[in-house]
C-alpha cells in the first residue's frame, strides 16, 4: 500500500503553482519507474529536467565511486535513520536542486533508497525519449573495426528509424555470440549472430550432422547448409537496408570454421 501512495505524496510535494499539464514522453512501470516519473513531471513544471538529470548522474557517480556509501543507502536491512545520514552524506560534497534532494529524502522515509540506482536509470530513459533519441547497441563477438561500424551506422542512420529518432550507438563485446552482429534498439533485436545461426540450424538437421564452433571439432556440413545459412543472413541484413551484407555474410562464414566437404 505504502509503495502505491509513496509516488503520489512525491508527485504531490513537488507541485508547483503552475499548473500547466505535464506530458510524459513514455510510460514506465515499476517502483523505480513511477517514482522517475514523478521526478521528471515535477521537474518539467519547473523548467529544470536537465539540471535534475545532471544531479542524478553526479549522484550516480558518488555511488559507483564510493562503495561503501552505496553499501549503506541500497541495504534494505538498514534503519532509516542510518540511511537519511547516508543521504547527508551524498548532498554534503556538491549543489544539488531541491527537487533532487527531495527525491532522496522521500526515498529515505518510504525505505526506498534501495531503488535509486534505477530510478536514476528510469529518468536517463524519459530524458533520452524526452529528446527524440534511440540508444543502438551493436553487440560483436570482438570490438568491431572503426570501418564496419561507420557502415552499419551509415546504413541505420538511412533506415526508417533514423526519420522519427537520433540514433546513439554503441559498440558493446561479447565472445559468447561467436561471430556476426546483435542489433537492439527499442524493444526489438535483430540477431545475426552466429551463435544464433547455429543454434537454429542444429534444430533443422539430424543430430549426427550438429554444427559447433571452431574451437570444437568440426563436423562435416553439407555445403547446401552453409548456403541456407549466407542467404538468411543477407535476407535478414537486406531487410533492415543494411548495405554492408556481402562483407558480413563473408565474416560470419570465416567465424564459424566450417569448411566444404
Amino acid at each position: 500500500m505504502a509503495s502505491r501512495i509513496a509516488p503520489k505524496l512525491l508527485a504531490r510535494a513537488y507541485a508547483t503553482a503552475t499548473q500547466k499539464s505535464v506530458q510524459v514522453p513514455i510510460v514506465l512501470y515499476g517502483i523505480d519507474g513511477r517514482y522517475a516519473t514523478a521526478l521528471y513531471t515535477a521537474a518539467a513544471k519547473k523548467q529544470a529536467l536537465e539540471a535534475v538529470e545532471n544531479d542524478l548522474k553526479q549522484v550516480a557517480t558518488v555511488l559507483n565511486k564510493e562503495k561503501g556509501l552505496q553499501d549503506i543507502l541500497l541495504n534494505p536491512t538498514l534503519n532509516r535513520e542510518a540511511k537519511k545520514k547516508g543521504v547527508k552524506e551524498i548532498f554534503k560534497a556538491g549543489k544539488y536542486s531541491d527537487l533532487t534532494q527531495n527525491l532522496f529524502q522521500t526515498l529515505a522515509e518510504n525505505g526506498r533508497l534501495n531503488a535509486a540506482l534505477k530510478i536514476i536509470d528510469s529518468y536517463s530513459q524519459l530524458m533520452t525519449a524526452y529528446r527524440g533519441e534511440m540508444p543502438v547497441i551493436i553487440t560483436s563477438a570482438k570490438e568491431l573495426e572503426t570501418s564496419n561500424l561507420n557502415k552499419l551506422k551509415e546504413s541505420l542512420n538511412k533506415s526508417p528509424l533514423a526519420k522519427s529518432h537520433k540514433l546513439l550507438f554503441s559498440n558493446k563485446v561479447n565472445p559468447s555470440i561467436l561471430g556476426g552482429i546483435v542489433i537492439e534498439f527499442g524493444d526489438k533485436t535483430i540477431d545475426l549472430s552466429v551463435s544464433s545461426g547455429l543454434a537454429k540450424l542444429n534444430k533443422l538437421i539430424p543430430s549426427k550432422f550438429v554444427i559447433s564452433d571452431h574451437n570444437k571439432r568440426k563436423p562435416k556440413l553439407r555445403l547446401h547448409w552453409i548456403s541456407f545459412l549466407t542467404s538468411t543472413i543477407d535476407y535478414a541484413i537486406q531487410t533492415m537496408e543494411c548495405k554492408t551484407s556481402p562483407c558480413f555474410s563473408l565474416a560470419l562464414f570465416n567465424l564459424t570454421g566450417w569448411r566444404r566437404t
